[in-house]
């Protein structure tokens, strides 16, 4: 069986990663930083979150804290998600929804 990520609502109007890292990150999908990846992770849970534009204390603790699960997968090393953790949210602003159909 095949999954898409496409359809997951995250935020701002946005319906998928790659959506989603345009409007957040001013960024194709396949261009995302780890740091990135996890951040679009935690919208995937809670799309309401405070931009990281807004709140970045709020948006770099759910981050950490995504980048420490996906080290407990073995799919990141702990040096990976430190150096991820020590990198900032570099967001698109001002703030914008996704294009329409994106």
């Amino acid at each position: 069986m095949e999954w898409s990520a496409n359809p997951v609502y995250l935020g701002r109007g946005c319906h998928g990663v790659s959506a989603a890292a345009v409007a957040y990150f001013g960024k194709r999908g396949d261009g995302l930083r780890s740091a990135e990846v996890a951040y679009i992770a935690v919208l995937a849970a809670a799309p309401a979150m405070p931009h990281p534009a807004r709140d970045r204390d709020l948006a770099r603790t759910r981050r950490d804290f995504v980048l420490l699960q996906i080290v407990k997968t073995g799919a990141l090393s702990e040096a990976e998600a430190t150096a991820a953790r020590a990198s900032t949210l570099a967001v698109v602003a001002p703030l914008r929804p996704c294009a329409a159909g994106g």
